[in-house]
């Protein structure tokens, strides 16, 4: 499917619209409105010269490599679900919307800023820039990788229901509530900023050989009886009072 001309070409349909192949939206003026639509894409989406996708409530599902030079732009809550490759997201304006890297494999997160970002499939989701997420990060599975000293990852919100959050080099600063319900922190190196309160459940698990963690809040882990690092220093630093609540069975190392 192409897109060109300088006019809006809005989805109406009450269901999904499939493209089986590739989708080009290019031309100054070119708009494809996904609306409150869903819209799947199977082949490689090309956004160039110009051209916008816009989404407001609907759902843009890309299934294969995307590749934006121009303009992907929401207007409320809508979903941007990214399958395989993305070469770039272009301008990308993110309102509250939620992004999911969710393939089965491999993927580079885009340095964009997001609202929501959630990752899922398998694989690393490696961090490659500075990368900023103003509402929710959420890991459900897969591996989010940190492993390079310039690049920082800043949250308002983290919930860890599964995978790995994997910090070997580099900064993860959360100004608000780490809810780390399941999976695993794995450390080596890097340094985890806890700028508010840090939850974890029976079900959660760390391996922390190194880096260093500042928690500025309380430290709420009474039913956490895995939380035995091997390495690493955590930091109280906060500049009023912090309740630390621990269980009996775990341990700081530093």
């Amino acid at each position: 499917m192409v897109i060109n001309g300088s006019s809006t070409k809005s989805l109406q349909s009450g269901g999904t619209t499939n493209v089986t192949n590739n989708l080009t939206v290019s031309g100054s003026g070119a708009i494809l409105d996904v609306n409150s639509q869903t819209l799947d894409v199977n082949g490689t989406t090309t956004i160039s010269s110009s051209g916008k996708v816009t989404i407001s409530s609907g759902t843009f599902d890309v299934d294969g490599t995307i590749n934006c030079t121009a303009n992907l732009e929401f207007t409320d809550a809508g979903n941007l679900n990214l399958s395989s490759n993305v070469t770039s997201l272009g301008t990308f304006t993110k309102s509250t919307s939620t992004v999911t890297y969710d393939q089965v494999g491999n993927q580079s997160i885009e340095d964009v800023n997001y609202y929501n970002l959630t990752l899922s499939g398998s694989g690393n989701k490696t961090i490659t820039e500075d990368t900023d997420v103003s509402n929710t990060l959420d890991v459900n599975s897969g591996v989010l990788v940190l492993n390079t000293s310039s690049h920082k990852l800043t949250v308002a919100l983290t919930t860890l229901d599964g995978g790995f959050i994997n910090i070997s080099d580099g900064e993860m600063e959360c100004s608000g509530t780490f809810d780390h319900n399941a999976g695993n922190i794995t450390m080596s190196g890097g340094l985890l900023d806890l700028n508010s309160t840090y939850i974890s459940a029976n079900t959660s698990n760390v391996d922390i050989t190194g880096g260093d963690i500042t928690a500025a809040g309380d430290w709420t882990g009474a039913a956490d009886d895995a939380f035995d690092p091997s390495g690493g220093t955590v930091t109280f630093d906060g500049s009023s009072d912090q309740d630390l609540t621990f269980n009996a069975s775990s341990n700081f190392f530093n």
